[in-house]
């Protein structure tokens, strides 16, 4: 068994052979793990002055677990067109960009998972299967914001970051 450090640069030594065709893949720099469940939301905003611009809200719609294929999410759209025509993502364990661009997401090739309670201090909660994704971005929004980057964190994330945000 290899220790967390050597995953790691195996992970991004197999992710960057992948992208190799892909420059932008090369000028972000900040890289995030979120925790997936059934029916978890997660919004996608880009930063445009005071408050921030929702470009998208994924739900969590499916978990998929392959001997061959590996763990795989599907998100499923919940504003606007992409609703009604429901282009869902497939995010596995090649990174992809999302359709509102500059955005890269993908399942880590070494993934955790617990079955607990979807909401953990609620008694009662159903217990759902979590999961580790990653995301790419231009920078870090909790410590260089740049205006007209993309970025996706949790709803409740995104609610108290930007409680005045409408969602």
């Amino acid at each position: 068994m290899t220790d967390a450090a050597t995953r790691t640069q195996l992970e991004q030594d197999w992710n960057e052979h992948a992208m190799y065709r892909i420059p932008k893949w090369f000028e972000f720099r900040s890289q995030h793990k979120l925790y997936a469940h059934y029916r978890k939301s997660f919004v996608v905003w880009r930063a445009s002055g005071a408050e921030p611009e929702v470009l998208q809200i994924y739900q969590v719609a499916d978990i998929q677990l392959s001997p061959r294929r590996g763990a795989s999410l599907i998100l499923a759209p919940q504003l606007g067109e992409h609703r009604l025509g429901r282009t869902d993502i497939l995010v596995s364990h090649t990174p992809i960009e999302i359709p509102e661009g500059d955005l890269f997401i993908w399942m880590s090739a070494y993934t955790n998972m617990q079955f607990t309670p979807e909401i953990y201090d609620q008694p009662g909660s159903p217990r759902s299967l979590h999961m580790p994704f990653m995301i790419k971005t231009r920078s870090n929004p909790t410590k260089d914001l740049q205006a007209g980057a993309t970025y996706m964190h949790s709803v409740s994330d995104f609610r108290e970051g930007f409680p005045g945000a409408g969602i």
